[in-house]
């Protein structure tokens, strides 16, 4: 898939036709629908295996995006800082 975008997001769109250009946007708004539903599946699954309580994150999307879970420090959950004591 990687290699498809890649291709993609180097045609030289300037160049292609009126019918090229709307076949390229029909197509791509279909697979962008199907993409969507796949990513939904998955992170369907994913809430469903509860995998990001057990990886310290607060919630799935959250983990999917790559937020690190944070250690809960202070009064407010901030880790304390150096140049202010409490």
């Amino acid at each position: 898939m990687d290699g498809a975008l890649t291709e993609l997001a180097g045609t030289a769109w300037a160049a292609a036709g009126e019918e090229e250009l709307l076949a390229a946007a029909r197509n791509i708004e279909g697979w962008s629908r199907r993409l969507y539903g796949v990513a939904l599946a998955v992170t369907a699954e994913l809430d469903t295996r509860g995998v990001a309580g057990s990886r310290g994150s607060y919630s799935t999307p959250a983990l999917a995006a790559g937020y690190r879970p944070r250690l809960l420090c202070g009064a407010r959950g901030d880790p304390p800082r150096a140049d202010h004591p409490r």
